[in-house]
C-alpha cells in the first residue's frame, strides 16, 4: 500500500462484493483477468501483496506492457488515470511508467532529496528509450516537506530550482499538522480539513498541472536529459 492509497482512506476500506469497496492495489490491477474497469471502479482485491506479484512476473515475456495493455481498453472512458507507484523502482513501477504520459515526482524537503531522485530520472530515461511506444516524461517535481523558517529547507528549494530549473512546480507543500494527521484518520487532506493550508496548496498543484501551466514542456524533455546526464556523473 502507498503513501496516495494511504492518504485517501483507501486502506481502511474492507474489499465486499460490491462496488466501493476501496481501490485496489496496482499489482490487483495489473494482475486482474477480465475487464479492468471492474478493478478501477473498486472490485474485490482477492490477490496476493506485491512482492509475490513482483517475484511471479519475472517470468512472463512482455510484463512491463501487462497495465498499460489493460489501461487502453478504457482509456476513453476516463479523462485522467492517477496511478500510485511503490518506492522502490520495481516492476510495478516499470509497469506504471510504460503506461503512463507524465510522472510527477513528491520530493521531501532535506539533505538526501537528490539521492533517490537521480536515479528516478535516469529510469525514465532509460524507459522512454527502450520501450515503444512510450512518451512518458517527468512532468514535474513537488517539493513536500518545506518549512520556510528554517535554513536548510531554503537552501534545498534553492538548491532544487538552480539544478531542474522549471522542472520544479510553482507550488510546494508545507509541513502542517493538518497533513499529518489526514493519514492517521484515514481521510485525504481535502475531506479531513478542507480549509486548511494542505488542502490549499494541493489545490492549486492540480490547478498548475490541469490548467497548462505545468513547468514540464517539450523543451524541457531535451534539458531533461541533459540534466539526467549530469546527475549520473
Amino acid at each position: 500500500m502507498n503513501d496516495l492509497s494511504l492518504s485517501s482512506g483507501t486502506h481502511r476500506k474492507t474489499p465486499s462484493a460490491g462496488a466501493g469497496a476501496g481501490v485496489p492495489e496496482l499489482a490487483a490491477v495489473v494482475e486482474a483477468e477480465g475487464p479492468v474497469r471492474r478493478r478501477i471502479l473498486g472490485s474485490p482485491r482477492p490477490h496476493p501483496p506485491s512482492g509475490g506479484f513482483q517475484q511471479r512476473r519475472t517470468l512472463l515475456f512482455g510484463r512491463e506492457s501487462v497495465l498499460a495493455e489493460k489501461l487502453s481498453t478504457v482509456s476513453d472512458d476516463y479523462d485522467v488515470c492517477i496511478i500510485d507507484c511503490p518506492p522502490s523502482l520495481g516492476m510495478l513501477t516499470l509497469n506504471a511508467l510504460v503506461a503512463g504520459a507524465d510522472v510527477v515526482v513528491p520530493v521531501p524537503v532535506h539533505c538526501h532529496a537528490m539521492e533517490g531522485l537521480r536515479q528516478l530520472l535516469e529510469t525514465v530515461s532509460i524507459v522512454r528509450e527502450r520501450f515503444r511506444p512510450c512518451s512518458v516524461k517527468i512532468l514535474g517535481l513537488l517539493l513536500t516537506f518545506v518549512e520556510n523558517k528554517t535554513k536548510l529547507s531554503k537552501q534545498i528549494q534553492q538548491q532544487m530550482k538552480e539544478f531542474f530549473g522549471g522542472l520544479v512546480f510553482d507550488t510546494v507543500v508545507h509541513r502542517t499538522a493538518r497533513l499529518a494527521e489526514a493519514p492517521s484518520a484515514g481521510e485525504s487532506i481535502v475531506t479531513y480539513a478542507p480549509t486548511s493550508k494542505g488542502a490549499a496548496e494541493y489545490a492549486a498543484l492540480a490547478a498548475e498541472i490541469f490548467n497548462g501551466e505545468s513547468p514540464a514542456s517539450q523543451e524541457e524533455m531535451a534539458a531533461d536529459e541533459i540534466r539526467t546526464d549530469q546527475a549520473r556523473r
